[in-house]
């Protein structure tokens, strides 16, 4: 097998991270990001969702205030906050020669639309990772996580729990709206193999994928 057909691809192209929380998105794109290196000079830019709505709520913006009183209900931010956040990123970095990479994008269903649209108008082929874990074996590893790094949305297992609870009922549908445009190539992982085994599983997955036009 060609390991390099993808990736040695002669158009940029947006490769997708996604999945509930806990997942093991993180470690997976930067491991594809290191295999992507062998095989193509192109640069990489990273778009990761949480990132800009972290930088948001330490604004001490009125925005930010309005979002985090959602997030102490247990809400989602409104997606029209997440898809200016994507949009600011691809007009800010994107010029046609990158190889771009999403980590937890989108989280609704309009948000995937809007997404459905900017590869349109960019004319982008569009590969999906969806690493699929249960919610029990997603609370504990956030539990663990929890203890390293400090971060609202995972202080206290409450709001873990809030936070797993939003997967289903928004996550889900955002996927599969993404599944059902001929824009994006959607492929399903289990997310309780082993790190370098999903990572092998992915690589061979995409890597002679058909281009997605």
């Amino acid at each position: 097998m060609n390991q390099k057909l993808l990736f040695l691809s002669d158009t940029p192209f947006l490769f997708i991270f996604t999945g509930q929380s806990g997942a093991g998105k993180d470690t997976q794109l930067k491991l594809l990001q290191s295999f992507v290196s062998q095989y193509s000079t192109r640069r990489q830019i990273v778009y990761s969702s949480g990132d800009y709505f972290r930088a948001l709520s330490e604004s001490g913006s009125y925005t930010a205030r309005l979002m985090q009183e959602k997030n102490n209900r247990g809400e989602l931010t409104s997606s029209h906050i997440s898809t200016m956040f994507f949009g600011q990123f691809l007009e800010k970095n994107f010029n046609n020669e990158e190889i771009i990479f999403f980590n937890g994008a989108p989280r609704f269903q309009k948000e995937a639309a809007q997404l459905d649209e900017a590869v349109r108008f960019y004319n982008l082929p569009a590969y999906v990772a969806h690493i699929k874990i249960d919610n029990e074996l997603a609370f504990d590893r956030l539990m663990k996580d929890a203890s390293r790094r400090e971060r609202p949305e995972t202080k206290t297992a409450e709001n873990i729990r809030r936070k797993l609870a939003w997967y289903l009922p928004e996550v889900v549908p955002a996927i599969e709206y993404l599944r059902s445009s001929d824009r994006f190539m959607v492929r399903d992982f289990e997310g309780d193999t082993r790190v370098d085994m999903l990572h092998n599983q992915i690589v061979n997955s995409f890597c002679t994928a058909t281009a997605v036009h």
